[in-house]
């Protein structure tokens, strides 16, 4: 156990979050640390003022088979520059933050290259769904598991992997203004939003490649709810690693007034939305956790869509909200389903009828019931001390 108590003894983390999700959550994670360690590794460019990083993670930003593929020379150069720097340095800790694909292989090669370096996992990839043997490499090249849904203990108890449960994250993340009418409306007046008008939600996704595959039929949604409703604004919720600019200009053709939001605390914003479409993602728990009604959809590459379907046992559901309540709380629609019509047929019965809609939230405040309530850093923190 490497001991915090004297000032002078900083710990040297490598840490890896190759996504939005897995950013944030690491951003928090240095906060929680502070001056007792300095983090190094890999990262969206809006973490450089709190780690040095050796690779830039937009250059990662792939979903699935055929990306992956493509980007192979690029993600070669990453485990290259990876191990280099943990063979050089010697590092106390290897955190990889979720993003399995990228992540466990890079913890093989971490191992192969130096046994003694330490790994510690943060949020599982979700391979009780996708290639349940895989928690076999967990085992060989991962010294601790940290979880964030109760039921994955148990799931990597019977493949014997060392899992903790940790709570989840986004919990950390609630804050009590954001169920206060009165702070909604002082917020929204600050946003240049009307307090006397509804907001619809667009969530596109973090990557650049499901922005592409989404904008047209959720911007198709969006135009139809202000033609049919005229008490409703636009909003498009910026992840934080995006810049306002960029979002314009993929923005630019939109033919509709809109507004974009954007925060260092992504809830913030969502707050402020009624109703919400949400590309599938971890953005799906954030909004269930606001009681935000929402409709899930999502498209990827055709062939890798293809694939999960031979793959992918015993899960129902892409949407985190329903993979946790385990049933469908909200309607997902994919691939081909994600149809401007049949999307806004769903919201529009949800905005005329106060019962669906109620319905609705009720089932989405059980959410926050689901996940036990902890503090998630600092029980990381404490326990990734202990295990050093």
């Amino acid at each position: 156990m490497v001991s915090l108590d004297n000032t002078s003894k900083r710990l040297k983390v490598f840490a890896v979050a190759g996504e939005e999700s897995a950013n944030q959550y690491l951003s928090k994670i240095i906060d929680t640390f502070g001056s007792k360690a300095e983090f190094k590794g890999i990262s969206l460019i809006n973490l450089a003022e709190k780690m040095e990083i050796l690779v830039p993670a937009e250059s990662l930003s792939v979903m699935g088979f055929i990306e992956v593929f493509s980007k192979w020379r690029v993600l070669r150069k990453a485990f290259k520059t990876s191990l280099d720097y943990i063979k050089k340095e010697k590092p106390d800790l290897v955190l990889l933050i979720d993003y399995g694909g990228f992540n466990l292989r890079l913890a093989r090669k971490i191992k192969e290259a130096s046994p003694e370096t330490k790994i510690h996992f943060f949020i599982s990839p979700k391979i009780w769904a996708w290639g349940q043997k895989r928690a076999l490499k967990v085992k060989k090249y991962v010294d601790k598991m940290f979880v964030i849904h109760p039921f994955e203990v148990d799931f990597y108890k019977k493949w014997g992997v060392d899992a903790k449960f940790v709570g989840h994250p986004l919990i950390e993340s609630l804050n009590d203004n954001f169920f206060d009418g009165k702070w909604v409306e002082l917020e929204k007046s600050r946003c240049g939003l009307s307090s006397r008008k509804r907001l619809f939600g667009v969530l596109l996704g973090s990557r650049n490649s499901e922005i592409v595959r989404h904008k047209e039929q959720f911007c198709a949604v969006a135009k139809k709810i202000l033609n049919q409703f005229s008490d409703f604004e636009i909003a498009f919720i910026i992840p934080p690693s995006k810049s306002r600019s960029e979002y314009k200009e993929i923005l630019e053709n939109v033919d509709f007034p809109f507004i974009l939001l954007q925060d260092e605390e992504p809830m913030s914003r969502i707050a402020l939305c009624d109703y919400c479409l949400v590309a599938s993602g971890t953005a799906t728990l954030q909004v269930a956790l606001l009681n935000k009604p929402m409709v899930v959809a999502y498209k990827m590459n055709a062939f890798t869509m293809w694939l999960a379907r031979i793959f992918v046992k015993g899960i129902r559901h892409v949407g985190l909200v329903n993979i946790l309540h385990q049933r469908e709380v909200v309607p997902e629609f994919l691939q081909n389903e994600v149809k401007a019509d049949i999307i806004f047929d769903y919201f529009q019965s949800l905005i005329l009828e106060e019962a669906k809609k109620s319905k609705v939230v009720s089932e989405l405040k059980e959410t926050r019931t689901l996940l036990t309530e902890q503090n998630t850093y600092e029980t990381l923190k404490n326990e990734i001390i202990a295990h050093i």
